[in-house]
């Protein structure tokens, strides 16, 4: 997936339903991670410069790895009932 970067941290968003494995590269062998908020309790497995945890349920996270820049990762449900383009009072913003 697209991670940004903008300033000191590092963000990435997705949707999906279900159960979810994260995997998280870094460009150095994984000392120390976090996974926030903490009261989630996340268990993450680090392997080499890979970090994979997984998750269930819509969340906001904050992963730290070593002294590396944020990673805020907003996974998202997926949308119910999304607009369908042509039905009535739905406007393509694209084509204006």
């Amino acid at each position: 997936m697209f991670v940004e970067q903008f300033g000191d941290v590092s963000y990435a968003r997705f949707s999906y339903s279900g159960t979810v494995q994260v995997d998280v590269y870094a460009n150095e062998t994984i000392e120390t991670f976090g996974i926030s908020p903490l009261n989630y309790q996340i268990a993450g497995i680090k392997d080499g410069s890979k970090l994979t945890f997984s998750i269930s349920e819509p969340r906001t996270l904050i992963i730290t790895i070593n002294y590396l820049e944020k990673l805020l990762l907003f996974a998202d449900g997926l949308e119910a009932d999304a607009p369908v383009i042509g039905a009535p009072g739905v406007v393509n913003q694209v084509l204006l």
